[in-house]
């Protein structure tokens, strides 16, 4: 390989933090639950945040949801993870791609075509910076921690 590279490939790659143990996250207690919903959020940041707490899913991949991963059996609405055709839905590990049932408390708003969220995709293709823009600071105020 030497001589074939004509440049650092890792040069200013940082290594410190690899192996260490992540922060430590919180849960939101009930109260925090209280005061997160009962702050009033535009109608597309509140259905981010209870599908997000509903479905245990992530902001990037509720923010890249589509209409169509939406289905309907037996009265019943779910969130189908699954490669179906052409589309691709991007989640961080293979392990979630499942059929994830949706509470009947959500309410959502009337079928369309498309994404259901309006967050900016980026040049990745992920949507997960917009969509943490849209509600993080408001958490943070709210809640009164990082973490």
């Amino acid at each position: 390989l030497l001589g074939h590279v004509s440049f650092k490939s890792f040069y200013g790659v940082s290594l410190k933090r690899l192996g260490t143990k992540g922060g430590k996250w919180l849960e939101y207690t009930d109260a925090d639950l209280d005061v997160i919903f009962g702050y009033s959020w535009e109608k597309q940041d509140l259905l981010l945040l209870q599908m997000a707490l509903a479905t245990g899913m992530r902001l990037g991949e509720l923010a890249l949801l589509t209409w169509e991963k939406i289905k309907l059996i037996n009265a019943c609405y779910y969130i189908s993870l699954f490669d179906e055709g052409d589309q691709i839905i991007s989640i961080k590990n293979e392990g979630p791609k499942t059929r994830m049932p949706i509470h009947p408390a959500l309410k959502l708003p009337p079928r369309g075509t498309g994404r259901i969220f309006n967050c900016a995709i980026d040049g990745c293709g992920k949507a997960s910076t917009s969509a943490g823009r849209a509600v993080n600071q408001t958490l943070r105020q709210l809640i009164g921690q990082d973490r």
